[in-house]
């Protein structure tokens, strides 16, 4: 079989598969089920909901993955790819901390709870989970002019320290 007729049968299943993918879940949170399904579909997005003073969690799948590149301080972020590089180095940055990384750069203006940032970890009930992902990925990325990528917001969560360019 030609590669071609390989990629187009690979691309025919994809595509079958990502119409079976609802467009929306809403799942218990803090539950195994919530952390799966978070960790399969890295690029949904989560936001809070209130029904009937129950707090709730919906996990949005963002289905489409356009090739997305943003730039940000040195960095250039490939969300697609998975990819970090920095002045043409490939960085290597494990999948959990990706993903928190992924997060915070689409919401770079806004400080992301510690809560809603162990959801992304794969022992999202454990809050010290959180604190090491953040610090592997702190060490992976380095430092920019002698500031960190990532701030800590003392008694909330975590902010991405540099504008961020989406680059088209």
């Amino acid at each position: 079989m030609r590669i071609i007729e390989i990629i187009n049968k690979e691309k025919n299943k994809m595509e079958e598969q990502e119409k079976k993918i609802p467009k929306y879940l809403v799942i218990p949170w803090n539950t195994s089920l919530c952390r799966n399904v978070t960790q399969q579909y890295p690029n949904g997005n989560i936001e809070k909901w209130q029904i009937n003073d129950q707090r709730i969690f919906v996990f949005f799948l963002e289905i489409e993955e356009p090739i997305v590149l943003f730039r940000s301080a040195d960095l250039l972020i490939n969300l697609n790819t998975r990819q970090v590089w920095r002045e043409g180095v490939e960085l290597s940055i494990k999948r959990e901390g990706f993903s928190l990384l992924r997060r915070l750069v689409l919401d770079y203006r806004l400080t992301k709870s510690r809560e809603e940032l162990m959801m992304i970890t794969k022992r999202g009930a454990m809050d010290n989970a959180l604190s090491h992902c953040v610090s592997r990925l702190r060490k992976a990325l380095g430092t920019y002019r002698g500031q960190p990528y990532i701030d800590t917001v003392t008694g909330v969560g975590y902010r991405w320290h540099f504008p961020v360019v989406k680059i088209e």
